[in-house]
Order: structure tokens, then C-alpha cells, then sequence
């Protein structure tokens, strides 16, 4: 069965949903009309794409409470990669929606044959209309027109669901998906060719260039029936291969291409691939990839780590050394800027200073809000044009920052940073380099401004943007990680919580990304267990400010400060922030024995005896931790035959 539904943020509210439903042979076609409210924000909407299902037409228009209107730009439009079970989401992002505001949407979406549900949720208008050959049974009360096949509600209630079906569908035999991490072996080739003549021109997107795409897979022996999604693009020809022979299939529809795998004693070796233009000039290996090969006609590959990128065809350079590549994006992003958008009537005239720094970001939200969908961080729009689309994107708005500053005479430039969980970027590459920040310099002093950050304070920057590889016109490192210091006081009746630094920032980094409802439960569940309650808290509404709260135990475990985060797939664990982590047990019986040990280079644990309980203390002033110290680490905590006890509300504050 198939799903036709809304999804909607907190704070959406569905006013109108109307759905037009015509039934083929080769499936079904749905139109539908929805008309949301923001109560008080509406962030996002989002749209199921279930297997074999597509989203073909879109049109999104606002209509806010002032009375202007306006048409939304598709690249609104997130569409996430299929998952292993050949669904999908499509999340149309609305971060400018206030209270009054509505958005007005006209969609067309493709399903499979065999029966289709709905599910709207709580609407104040309801409505399905289908062809004579379609059957419609609802749950719940609704009206039934005496001629067409109609159902609509009023006041529609949350649960209300319609399930079409056709005479003109057979059902398909179900596909199971894959099996947990790990029971197959991805080994990916790429074949690059790029068309005689000026390997710069041959290798422009419509130029002629292509990238023949190999996968390898090898599927561990199982009792059951599994599929693997093909990454191939659409209207891409695939070619399989088998052995055994008949323990696999593939299926191609339109959730597009799948290998089927039978059960199998041994191991099942599958091969696909096909062809794809416009081939690509820099890449790295994906993590649940074993193996990648690159292979250009006449060219040249070079690798850094697990990322590559293409040198030279036919003797011609393709990517310039690391400084030709900043040039080359400075330049794009100056031809973007231009005309070039003029600083905010609050800030002109004032003299070049801190306090007006600190102002940019809070100055440029007035104008234009930053969306949260993900975009290519090299490709701009012109700032025009993406100023009228109603909001920017993370590099359009540094580059604005950085517009703003200099026009207050403020030394500053754009930056692209590789996160520092993914170690040292490419020198000359643009991999992994994702996040763009702004650097501003005054009197030989340096700040920083992350434009996508909420919670962060006018110069604070997030833990893993820092220590973190750069590309930049101005530096090629971000500023060294800042210590935070995380404490935690547990007594028979309540927790308490001391957060300082970027250990703070991080605990309000998470409490953004939850439904503002239910941010205070999640909290009191956090500190002290399901069921908690929240008490005093202090400074979580300022940003940079240290972080106090306290909490009325509830039941179960609760976050502890040393409980690590989940070991990576060779044994090791990433610290998002450096500094201490405290906590002082009142509630339990002091060991017998206090000691202190350094597990690694920089990173020490002590537990030692406090006025009326005992402490444990682990201070890291680096974020790598191996296998054998997190082994040492629990052995030193809980003892050499004891396995920890796990939060399930968490370990981090992150």
C-alpha cells in the first residue's frame, strides 16, 4: 500500500486539502491543493515519496498576513536521496512563515498500482474526488456525494484516512529490504571520458563529458529476501549481472532501478552499471564503501586520503593549485554580488567597531531569512534575485555578511569549511567542504560569524566547525577548538546542570533542533529520566551565557557527562567539544579506591573524593579518543567484568 500524505512541522497548521485521483494501468496519478497556516511558524511541510512513487509538478505560493503575495523558487524543493527502501521525502522549506502567513500548494505526485491510503491529519476542509473506477473507503465521519465517488469532511480529526483502490491495478509482490550495515561489500569504479578538443570546456555540464558508474556487490549468505537500491539517475540504461546466476534480479519502475537478492547459502556476487553525463572532476569514498577506483581516458587522478580529484587530460590541467581554486571562487561570488546589496540604515555612518559587528547577522535576518534546506555551497544565486526568492541560502548570506562588513570597513572574507569529524580536507579539492562562515579582522584582531546559526553568540562558532580544514582567500584552518566544561551535581531528589562554553552552545544547538512544545520535557528527561520536571534554569536564552538548570528526578537513567558517544566503526570516539566533564554522585556510596589515569595523549580521568559525595572527572584538551582508552575508560569507571549502563535520553547535550 501506498501513502498519500502531509507531514507537518510544529506550528503548521492544515487548513484545505483536496485531492484529485485518477487510476491508469501503470498506476496512479494525484492532484492535490493544500492551503497551510502558520501558528506561530511554520517551517517546513514535507511530502512522503514512497517507493516506485514520484513528485512530478509543484507550484507553492505564500500569501501573508500583510496581503502580499508571492511564488515560491523550486530550489524551495528538498528532495532526499532514496532509502534502502526506495522511499523518499520531499520537504519544501519555509523559514520566513510567521503567524498569519499561509502558504498555498498545487501538487502532482505518481503512485504505483495497488491500493492507496491518505492520511491529512487534523484539517478544517477534507476532500477526495476519484474517477467511476475507483472504489473510496474512509474511517471516520464523512459525506458521500450520491453520484461521483466523493468523500469530504469538515473539522476533520487526526486519525480520518481514505484508501482508494482500482479494478484496473493487480497487486505487486512486496520487496523486503536489506539487511542491517554490513552484510554487503560496495566496491565502486569510475570511468570518466571527456570529448577531444579543451578538456575546460569538454567537462561543462551539457558539454559532452561522461562517467561510466560500476558497482560491485557482494551480498553475505541469508535466510531472507533482500533489495539494494541502484543510485543510477533517471532514464539511465543499467546493465546486471549475477552470480550464481539466478540469485538475483533487477527490477526497474519508477522508484527507478533495485537488485532483488534471493536467499542464499553463500555469498552473492551482483555487478550494475551504467552511464551518466556531465562526469565529475573531484569525489571521495563514500563511508559504506570498501573500495573506489577513478579511472580518465588520458588523464591523470590524484588522490589525498580518501579523496580524489582529476589533474589533467591530455596534458591540460583541470583543477588549479589550492590558491587558483579560492580565486576562481572569489570571482564567482563577486560576479554574484553584484549590484552589490548596500549595509542596513541601522548600521550606516557608525565607525568600524566590534559592536557593529556583532550587529551583521541580526541586521540580516530583518531583511532576508536563511533557509535550512541543502544546497551546493560553490553555486550562488545573484543576490538579487536570490534576495527576492524570500530567502538565502548559507553561502548567499555570508557573502552579504561580507559585504555588509566591508562597507563598514571591516577587513572580511568568505570561508568554506570541512567539518572536523571529517579530518583534513583536499588541498585542492573542494570535498568535503561544506559550511561556509564569515572572517572578520579589525585592528589585527580576527572573529568569526556562522550565518546559519541560531543560538550561537554574535562571534561563537559551533564545535565542529573548529580545528576544522578551510578554504578561504585569508586562512586555511579555522580557529582552535574553545574548551566548554560540563557539570553535573546528582542527589536522591535532583540533577543539576553547570554548562559553560561551547559545551552550552552545544545543549542549545539540540534544543533547537526539537518542536519548541516540547523542548522543556525533553530537557527534564535529559537531565534527570523520563518523567523529570524542569525547575530553575538560568542563561539558556543568552547566547555565550553560562547554563544552570535544575530538575526533579524521574525514572530511569539520564544523560552522564562521561558516557560517551558511540564508537565509530574502528573502535574510536569523536569528543565534539573539548574541556571537563563532571560528575559529582551525592546519591551513591563513595568508592574504595580514588585514582587518576591519562588515557591518551591529553585526555585524563580522575575520580576523586568531594565535601559529601565523590566526583569523576574526564579533561580532554583533544577530540580523539582510540578503542583501547575508551576500553581503559569504562574498565577504571565500572570495573573489569561490568558493562556501563546507557542513557536512552542521550550522552551529550549536543
Amino acid at each position: 500500500m501506498s501513502e498519500a500524505t502531509a507531514l507537518l512541522a510544529a506550528g503548521c497548521l492544515l487548513q484545505i486539502a483536496e485531492t484529485e485521483l485518477s487510476a491508469e494501468a501503470e498506476g496512479w496519478l494525484e492532484r492535490t491543493h493544500l492551503e497551510v497556516a502558520a501558528d506561530p511558524v511554520c517551517p517546513r511541510i514535507v511530502l512522503p515519496l514512497p517507493p516506485r512513487s514520484e513528485l512530478t509538478k509543484t507550484k507553492a505560493r505564500t500569501r501573508l498576513g500583510d496581503g502580499s503575495r508571492s511564488r515560491l523558487a523550486d530550489t524551495r524543493w528538498e528532495i532526499t536521496p532514496r532509502s534502502v527502501h526506495g522511499d523518499r521525502l520531499a520537504i519544501l522549506h519555509l523559514p520566513e512563515l510567521v503567524g498569519g502567513d499561509r502558504v498555498v500548494l498545487d501538487l502532482e505526485r505518481s503512485f504505483p498500482p495497488g491500493e492507496l491510503a491518505w492520511r491529512p491529519g487534523a484539517a478544517r476542509y477534507w476532500q477526495v474526488d476519484a474517477g467511476s473506477s475507483v472504489e473510496i473507503r474512509t474511517t471516520g465521519p464523512t459525506s458521500a456525494h450520491e453520484r461521483k465517488a466523493r468523500q469530504w469532511a469538515t473539522g476533520t480529526e487526526a486519525d480520518l484516512a481514505a484508501i482508494a483502490t482500482s479494478p484496473l491495478h493487480t497487486p505487486l509482490p512486496p520487496i523486503e529490504t536489506l539487511g542491517p550495515p554490513g552484510q554487503v561489500d560496495v566496491r565502486r569504479d569510475l570511468q570518466i571520458t571527456v570529448p577531444p578538443g579543451d578538456p575546460q570546456i569538454g567537462l561543462f555540464p551539457g558539454a559532452g563529458s561522461t562517467v561510466r558508474v560500476q558497482l560491485e556487490l557482494a551480498f553475505a549468505p541469508s535466510t531472507r529476501l533482500r533489495a539494494f537500491p541502484v543510485p543510477a539517475p533517471a532514464g539511465a540504461e543499467v546493465s546486471f549481472s549475477a552470480e550464481p546466476r539466478r540469485v538475483a534480479e533487477l527490477l526497474t519502475d519508477t522508484g527507478g532501478p533495485r537488485v532483488r537478492v534471493a536467499p542464499s547459502e553463500g555469498t552473492a556476487h551482483v555487478t550494475v552499471s551504467w552511464v551518466q553525463p556531465d562526469a565529475p572532476t573531484f569525489g571521495e569514498r563514500a563511508p559504506h564503501e570498501s573500495e573506489l577506483t577513478v579511472r580518465v581516458q588520458g588523464g591523470e587522478v590524484a588522490w589525498e586520503g580518501d579523496a580524489w580529484r582529476l589533474v589533467e587530460i591530455r596534458g591540460r590541467p583541470i583543477l588549479p593549485h589550492r590558491d587558483g581554486l579560492v580565486k576562481a571562487l572569489g570571482s564567482r561570488f563577486r560576479r554574484a554580488a553584484l549590484p552589490e546589496p548596500s549595509v542596513p540604515p541601522a548600521l550606516r555612518g557608525q565607525p568600524p567597531s566590534w559592536e557593529a559587528a556583532a550587529q551583521l547577522r541580526a541586521q540580516l535576518l530583518q531583511r532576508s531569512p536563511i533557509g535550512d534546506w541543502p544546497t551546493d555551497p560553490v553555486w550562488v544565486r545573484p543576490l538579487v534575485k536570490a534576495r527576492r526568492s524570500g530567502a538565502l541560502t548559507p553561502t548567499e548570506a555570508a557573502i552579504v555578511l561580507v559585504l555588509y562588513a566591508r562597507q563598514l570597513q571591516l577587513q572580511a572574507d568568505w570561508v568554506l569549511v570541512r567539518p572536523a569529524w571529517r579530518g583534513k580536507g583536499p588541498e585542492q579539492g573542494l570535498s568535503g567542504y561544506v559550511h561556509p562562515l564569515v572572517r572578520l579582522v579589525l585592528e589585527d584582531q580576527a572573529a568569526w560569524v556562522d550565518p546559519t546559526c541560531d543560538v550561537c553568540g554574535p562571534f561563537e562558532l559551533p564545535a565542529h566547525l573548529q580545528g576544522a580544514s578551510a578554504l578561504s582567500p585569508s586562512v586555511q584552518n579555522t580557529p582552535s577548538p574553545r574548551p566548554g566544561s560540563w557539570h553535573v551535581t546528582v542527589t536522591e531528589a535532583e540533577v543539576r546542570w553547570e554548562l559553560t562554553g561551547t559545551a552550552a552552545l552545544e545543549l542549545r544547538r539540540w534544543l533547537m533542533g526539537l518542536p519548541a512544545a516540547g523542548r522543556t520535557r525533553a530537557l527534564a528527561a535529559r537531565m534527570a529520566g523520563a518523567g523529570a520536571r524542569l525547575g530553575a534554569i538560568e542563561g539558556l536564552a543568552e547566547a555565550g551565557e553560562p547554563v544552570r538548570a535544575v530538575a526533579r528526578r524521574g525514572a530511569g537513567l539520564f544523560a552522564d557527562p562521561l558516557d560517551l558517544p558511540s564508537p565509530g566503526p574502528a573502535g574510536d570516539v569523536w569528543l565534539d567539544w573539548i574541556g571537563e566533564r563532571q560528575v559529582t554522585w551525592l546519591d551513591r556510596p563513595q568508592p574504595a579506591e580514588v585514582t587518576e589515569a591519562e588515557l591518551s595523549e591529553g585526555i585524563t580521568y580522575r575520580r576523586v573524593a568531594a565535601e559529601e559525595g565523590w566526583s569523576e572527572v574526564l579533561s580532554a584538551d583533544r577530540r580523539g579518543l582510540g578503542a583501547d582508552h575508551l576500553a581503559q575508560l569504562r574498565e577504571l569507571r565500572y570495573g573489569a567484568s561490568s558493562s556501563e549502563p546507557s542513557s536512552a535520553e542521550g550522552s551529550s547535550p549536543k
